[in-house]
């Protein structure tokens, strides 16, 4: 008498990334090259964790070589096209539609989907979570690194936004002691312009690291001593 083996997916982990106005990887938001670029900095805050583990991350076939170009660093972890004639790799991330029939696509004990295929995204999330015995759960915020990609792309009548020149300042920034009246001078930024940029989430994120001593004109910034 043969028993059937019920399949378990107790192993199986479902992460879920939830989109906003901010940021989508729908066709038609791919179709930005802001969005590209946020996404290519989710996917290396990703895959930069994943030392050991075969990747497959599949996307959309236009630009399924522009972001495999990209990622250029993870490529020890990254499972690439397998051509249709089984020549061999092409260098080119999966895409939806062109994966047939290869087992190197076996290997991945991750996959990430950077994109819809046939359904939207809550179609996606429904069926997975059919399978009542995997773990999965939900991420509402983006990365740091995305909010400060977004915020940096951000400009105003063709010019970079105070919030978006700040952030670039911070990230050439030695963290040492420079007062506040000198930043604001290096950027052309009036107080009030000041006090707008710090309102921006990624620099809000930015400056949990950092901390200020003095006040009035003589207060200053400096990195937390405790951030590495």
């Amino acid at each position: 008498m043969h028993h059937r083996l019920r399949s378990s997916y107790q192993r199986l982990t479902i992460h879920v990334q939830r989109s906003d106005t901010r940021f989508s990887v729908s066709k038609t938001a791919m179709a930005n090259k802001t969005t590209r670029n946020v996404l290519t900095v989710w996917l290396k805050n990703k895959l930069s964790g994943m030392a050991g583990h075969k990747v497959l991350v599949v996307t959309y076939k236009g630009y399924a070589k522009e972001l495999w170009d990209a990622l250029s660093e993870f490529h020890d972890r990254l499972i690439p096209l397998q051509a249709d004639d089984n020549s061999g790799p092409k260098e080119s991330l999966p895409y939806f539609g062109g994966m047939n029939g290869s087992n190197r696509y076996n290997e991945a004990d991750c996959v990430i989907c950077a994109g819809l295929g046939r359904f939207d995204s809550e179609e996606y999330f429904n069926r997975a979570l059919a399978f009542d015995d995997c773990q999965h759960d939900e991420i509402s915020e983006l990365a740091f690194e995305c909010l400060s990609e977004l915020a940096a792309s951000r400009t105003f009548q063709g010019k970079p936004t105070h919030a978006s020149k700040l952030l670039k300042w911070l990230e050439d920034w030695d963290g040492s002691p420079i007062l506040i009246a000198e930043v604001q001078g290096q950027l052309g930024m009036k107080p009030g312009q000041w006090k707008e940029a710090r309102k921006n989430a990624a620099v809000k994120e930015a400056f949990k690291h950092i901390e200020t001593e003095g006040s009035g004109k003589n207060c200053k910034i400096k990195r937390s001593e405790n951030v590495a």
